[in-house]
């Protein structure tokens, strides 16, 4: 049984791994998965005459609040979406009960398998690419992205964004399990996790991990600690040591000042992205607009927000507060992207349909799934909702990732307790 809940959290990371398609949802091996280890779950416990199951109030609520506003909208609403919906919610609390009872090598060797997998399929998709051989049957595994004349891979996602989404937030979990300290048997994963990054070539997932690494350097203490150990190693005497400091941050400030960045587009949509912000004398609202000149990518990700705002200042109250029901953000937006809304956050996507009222409980919901250390934790997530919906498994992915940080922190809390008794 313990295998197959492993198995089941692996697969969480595979969201575009599907069977077939019921309506726009795709029936991935994840959902497949989760219907067997219910099948299982429920059998134990009626073995065992023992059933623990939980379910956190925020989330009881949030069911029964889109249940009444899809209800209050029957005729209008997409049933498929509301049902898919309520799925997510079930399979959120069957993953809140396992997570709780996970220890922190479970959490571990979950994450650690899905760095590797990923590691491991990108790398092959990379090695492909650049001999240019394009799978046939295989191009259902090593999948390539074909964008702005790039060929990029992105292992078992939708694509090389949700990829390094997937890969950033393993990596927290896994910087987590160590307290956020060096530890260098560990070092190999984080490795794999940065290269496959980096190989997606996502401006995405280059800023994420530029966030996540530069708290992890603070954090850790890596580079004062490294160059502590230098100096005691007598390798150089103090001046020495000052002097070849010195030169090395030169040398890399120089390099890093130098470099072509117009060869790697990646960090160039980033560069382009960040100069037509700051650059622009306009108001805000405006320059955010304009973005889809320079990064139509980033436009998708920020404008839908200010279409429903500005869709909500000249809608009916009752629209604001409770939203339009399941499913009716799709032609709203549709109507205004012509069809192409392949990336739709969270904020105008289920606070159309769900009303400002609606987004509030599902964000306390949210809220009170993370461990007491969130800040950079949150960091991630809010930018991470303007690349998906809550109907979407790469959302319950993240979910998964944040309720493993607030189990690690409590099984950490609980070996400090059991300590204090054994010394006491």
């Amino acid at each position: 049984m313990k295998k197959l809940i492993y198995l089941l959290f692996i697969s969480l990371s595979f969201t575009s791994v599907s069977f077939f398609k019921i309506g726009m949802a795709e029936f991935t091996l994840f959902h497949a998965l989760v219907i067997v280890a219910s099948f299982f779950t429920v059998i134990i416990s009626i073995k065992k005459n023992n059933s623990k199951f939980k379910v956190p109030h925020f989330l009881l609520l949030a069911a029964f609040y889109i249940s009444v506003v899809n209800i209050a909208y029957l005729s209008n609403i997409k049933l498929t979406s509301y049902i898919f919906s309520l799925v997510i919610i079930f399979e959120i609390i069957f993953l809140y009960n396992f997570v709780k009872n996970f220890t922190i090598e479970d959490i571990k060797k979950i994450v650690k398998a899905i760095i590797l997998l990923y590691f491991i399929n990108i790398v092959i998709s990379s090695i492909l690419i650049y001999f240019e051989i394009y799978p046939g049957v295989w191009g259902e595994v090593f999948q390539i992205y074909y964008f702005d004349h790039r060929i990029r891979p992105y292992g078992f996602a939708d694509e090389p964004s949700y990829a390094s989404i997937i890969l950033i937030f393993a990596l927290f979990v896994l910087f987590k399990t160590e307290k956020f300290k060096y530890n260098k048997k560990e070092f190999k994963w984080s490795a794999m996790a940065i290269i496959s990054i980096m190989l997606t070539g996502s401006s995405y997932g280059y800023m994420l991990l530029a966030i996540l690494f530069g708290f992890y350097i603070l954090k850790s203490n890596v580079v004062f600690l490294q160059l502590a150990r230098i100096l005691k190693s007598k390798l150089f005497t103090q001046k020495q040591f000052l002097v070849a400091l010195s030169i090395a941050l030169a040398a890399g400030f120089y390099a890093v000042k130098s470099y072509d960045y117009s060869n790697n587009k990646s960090v160039q949509r980033l560069i382009s992205l960040y100069t037509s912000i700051t650059s622009s004398d306009k108001e805000a609202v405006t320059t955010i607009k304009n973005i889809a000149q320079v990064d139509g990518s980033a436009s998708m990700r920020l404008v839908p927000t200010i279409k429903m705002i500005e869709n909500f200042k000249e809608s009916n109250w009752k629209y604001v507060l409770f939203g339009r029901g399941a499913g009716n953000s799709i032609p709203f937006f549709s109507q205004i992207y012509e069809g192409n809304i392949t990336v739709l956050g969270f904020i105008p996507s289920f606070v159309y349909n769900y009303g400002l009222i609606g987004g509030f409980i599902f964000c306390f919901f949210f809220y009170s799934l993370f461990p007491k250390s969130k800040f950079i934790l949150g960091v991630l997530f809010i930018l991470f909702i303007f690349n998906a919906d809550f109907n979407t498994q790469i959302f319950t992915y993240v979910l998964f990732t944040i309720m493993a940080c607030k189990q690690i922190e409590t099984e950490f809390e609980s070996q400090t307790t059991l300590q204090l008794h054994a010394q006491n």
